[in-house]
């Protein structure tokens, strides 16, 4: 018997060094800062003559905490210009916009508000870019259709 386990003795090292090497590259796999986006269901924009207020869901599927730093919000227009919105912290009807830090902590969500207030009016405008930023200077950009539903 004894020398069965003498045997396996050498095996079971390898099979615990294999299991060990795994757990790392799954641990340091999921230690990447990393952020999902999703629109808001329902009515997830207000779009006014010269103000934007778009609702999305941030989710945080890793097992560091992060936070979005800054938002930045922009169009194009006709002749091919691209104008930024002003994207400072905000509070309109008790909804607080643009809320910077926004922590969000390992393996959960939180809903946000990405604001933007221009200088011209933005009724014949449908489609923004949304570019956000978050604590590890990581950029998400994504496209705002608003010809897709809302208010």
């Amino acid at each position: 018997m004894s020398d069965l386990l003498k045997s396996l003795v050498p095996y079971v090292a390898y099979i615990g060094a294999l299991i060990s090497i795994i757990n790392l590259v799954v641990n340091l796999r999921d230690r990447r800062p990393m952020l999902k986006f999703r629109q808001k269901r329902g009515a997830w924009f207000v779009k006014k003559d010269r103000m934007l207020l778009a609702y999305y869901e941030v989710y945080n599927p890793s097992s560091r905490p992060n936070a979005i730093r800054d938002y930045l919000l922009s169009y194009r227009t006709a002749e091919g210009l691209e104008i930024d919105l002003n994207t400072e912290e905000c509070t309109l009807d008790e909804q607080k916009g643009n809320l910077r830090p926004l922590c969000i902590p390992p393996y959960s969500g939180s809903q946000f508000i990405v604001a933007g207030l221009s200088d011209l009016s933005l009724s014949s405008v449908a489609k923004f870019q949304v570019t956000i930023i978050d604590l590890f200077e990581k950029k998400y950009e994504f496209k705002l259709d608003l010809t897709r539903g809302g208010s």
